[in-house]
């Protein structure tokens, strides 16, 4: 059986919020998993946003670095999350113009 990576189950992963969801994906293959790029670029999104900005993409990266990467590649869906906070950055600049 294959499991496609929704990213809440990777933040919960990352932020070690969950044991069974630890032990599920350690009792399975790497091969079990595959990411996609939408989740790609919601990490990377969330990377843009925080305060440890390279201390998160780095653990996307470990985390995710053993993990089949379906079509849309990992280096577009990093730029997606830059662009996604950029764009969310300006849009509460101009709210807050009005």
């Amino acid at each position: 059986m294959k499991f496609l990576f929704d990213t809440n189950a990777v933040v919960t992963f990352l932020n070690g919020k969950s044991l069974a969801l630890r032990e599920k994906i350690k009792k399975c293959a790497p091969d079990d998993f595959v990411m996609c790029s939408v989740v790609w670029g919601e990490l990377f999104f969330g990377a843009a946003k925080s305060k440890e900005k390279q201390k998160t993409i780095d653990k996307v990266n470990a985390f995710s670095g053993t993990f089949r990467n379906l079509d849309f590649d990992k280096e577009a869906a990093f730029h997606y999350g830059e662009i996604r906070a950029d764009l969310e950055k300006w849009a509460t600049l101009l709210v807050q113009m009005t």
